[in-house]
């Protein structure tokens, strides 16, 4: 078996694109090969209010990155293009000028909710799509129960940790790890314990691991 732990925020457009690529290279493993996935909590921006960047006055994706980075409009558009165009290599095609920069604890907390249920890479990708795709709110409460639903996640248990700040330990919990790790960046794969990539890595970058992993498996001959 081949345990692959992610630490990722559902805002980054890097986690979204090196999921794609770990599927890409889990396509050259035998089909036999047992693999578990767990998405663990991230928040590139912890501080993010919920209601948006500015509270009431909402920033677009240009303008938030122009604001974090110290750069000009034209450069934050300049490097989303950049991250579209690689994207678009691992068969994404983003729209981050619609993307709605906001918090992203709700989600985390409620990915934590779907992983007990088996539901958690399902989600995860659902949580992508809404937010780099479709320009979907992924603060908005509404939002989050209907994305969830639509996975099969119950409405009324969905609807019953937003309302509190039930699995918020958990999260809290992953992001720790992720700083005893010394992990500072998203997305950050780490295999079996033993292996790890940091960042949206080619394909072949993946497979490589999964060849190391083969080899630490494979018999000594006499």
């Amino acid at each position: 078996m081949i345990k692959i732990e992610i630490w990722s925020d559902v805002v980054c457009p890097f986690c979204y694109i090196g999921k794609r690529h770990l599927e890409q290279a889990l396509q050259s493993l035998p089909p036999e090969t047992t693999i578990q996935i767990e998405w663990k909590s991230f928040q590139l921006d912890p501080d993010a209010p919920k209601s948006g960047m500015e509270g009431a006055t909402q920033l677009t994706t240009y303008e938030y990155l122009a604001k974090k980075y110290e750069v000009s409009v034209d450069d934050a558009r300049a490097m989303t293009a950049q991250v579209s165009k690689m994207a678009e290599l691992s068969g994404l095609r983003l729209n981050l000028e619609k993307a709605t920069p906001t918090s992203s604890e709700d989600a985390h907390r409620l990915l934590q909710f779907s992983k007990t249920l088996n539901l958690q890479n399902q989600f995860k990708e659902r949580l992508f799509k809404a937010h780099f795709v479709e320009g979907q709110n992924i603060s908005n409460p509404q939002t989050l129960e209907t994305l969830a639903n639509e996975i099969g996640m119950p409405l009324k248990e969905t609807r019953r940790i937003l309302d509190s700040d039930q699995f918020l330990d958990e999260v809290q919990k992953d992001s720790q790890e992720a700083l005893n790790y010394g992990i500072t960046g998203v997305p950050f794969f780490v295999f079996n314990r033993k292996y790890a990539i940091s960042g949206a890595e080619p394909v072949t970058a993946f497979k490589k691991v999964f060849e190391n992993l083969k080899s630490d498996q494979t018999p000594i001959s006499n």
